[in-house]
């Protein structure tokens, strides 16, 4: 079975009250390579910053984040 790398689990990111990203749930293993599409402003990059805690004080984020076995909330 393949461990993984990256998991998030009903991750949320919200701005003054605007939630921007509801609810996201992805599991990257080891090897594997993820894409994520989509149109401008859906949420993308914001995803992936707030994965790693580099969106602005204002920004409320909630859900789980691992990378590997590391807590990232």
């Amino acid at each position: 079975m393949p461990k993984p790398l990256l998991r998030l689990t009903d991750f949320t990111i919200a701005f003054d009250d605007n939630v921007v990203v509801n609810a996201l749930s992805l599991t990257v293993n080891a090897g594997e390579t993820l894409a994520i599409v989509g149109e401008s402003g859906s949420g993308k990059s914001v995803s992936a910053l707030g994965a790693i805690n580099l969106l602005p004080r204002n920004a409320m984020i909630s859900g789980e984040r691992w990378l590997e076995e590391t807590d990232l909330n």
